[in-house]
């Protein structure tokens, strides 16, 4: 009996040991190094990731702050996302598999995002899948909402998204389901031709899936008062991206709000609107050169 207690309390110790030493490697470890390191890997992908802080959390997490993701392309960078926050933490029975699959939740544009990420094989090749919810962002302060420091689309935006990208981080498929409430869009230099005060949508809705051969767009839907904005289609990535191939169908409605405006986009397609204010047409070419069809 007494062996038995010797035994007991020596795997007790044992265990202890172990436990203390993970705890310790796990607050003593070189996290400045990490976001080094992260940093130098992203770059080599022209993409550029900027981590403020990196500093673990419980329990057996990592919080970052202030992270920003930019494209380089050989350019000057553009921000991509920028969060105030971001914690992640992995789930432990797929380290036991062998996996890696980890859940986030952080905060950006005032408002909150959650997910997960986890790099599985498709077809034999490795690939990261990723999904994320957002939860009333506000998109004023995306930087791709603003032109020559103008603001140029207001709203809060929720819905979800999920990506599937191969270990070069090109996306291979994904889907988006997203919706914006009270959105305001100022239109930009190129499009005051057309529409020369803002377009106000009560909501908008936006489905689209993705492959890496084409992006189907299943809804696009502004609606507001006295207004309706209604696209259709497919768009066949190119770069750049001027050269991407466009098959779209329109359907814009106004009867009294923007009826001059749809006027003369109906003088550009050779087009009237019908007596209820409704101007339906297709979008044939590349984004740089559309053409109209009947």
């Amino acid at each position: 009996m007494r062996s038995r207690h010797v035994i007991v309390r020596t795997v007790g110790y044992v265990l202890y040991g172990i436990v203390a030493f993970a705890i310790f490697v796990y607050l003593m470890f070189p996290y400045d190094l990490l976001r080094y390191r992260l940093g130098e890997n992203w770059s080599q992908r022209n993409v550029q990731l900027d981590v403020a802080s990196l500093r673990p959390t419980f329990p057996l997490g990592l919080r970052l702050q202030q992270v920003r993701v930019a494209a380089t392309n050989g350019q000057s960078p553009r921000v991509l996302i920028q969060l105030d926050t971001l914690r992640a933490w992995p789930k432990w029975t797929s380290l036991l598999a062998g996996t890696l699959h980890a859940g986030f939740e952080g905060t950006l544009y005032g408002g909150r995002i959650t997910g997960e990420i986890r790099h599985a094989t498709d077809k034999g090749a490795p690939v990261w899948k990723g999904q994320a919810h957002f939860v009333d962002l506000d998109v004023a302060q995306y930087p791709w909402s603003q032109q020559n420091g103008r603001v140029t689309v207001r709203g809060r935006l929720s819905g979800e998204t999920t990506v599937t990208m191969n270990k070069r981080g090109r996306v291979q498929r994904g889907t988006s389901n997203l919706r914006l409430q009270s959105v305001v869009f100022t239109p930009a230099k190129t499009l005051r031709l057309f529409l020369r005060r803002d377009l106000p949508c009560e909501t908008l809705e936006w489905k689209m899936t993705m492959t890496k051969r084409q992006w189907k767009i299943a809804r696009l839907r502004c609606q507001g008062d006295d207004v309706l904005v209604d696209i259709r289609g497919t768009i066949t990535p190119r770069y750049p991206a001027g050269s991407s191939k466009i098959n779209l169908q329109l359907k814009l409605q106004s009867e009294e709000a923007f009826k001059q405006e749809l006027a003369t986009l109906g003088q550009l397609v050779r087009l009237n609107p019908n007596p209820r204010g409704e101007l339906a047409f297709k979008l044939r070419g590349t984004l740089s050169r559309p053409r109209s069809v009947r």
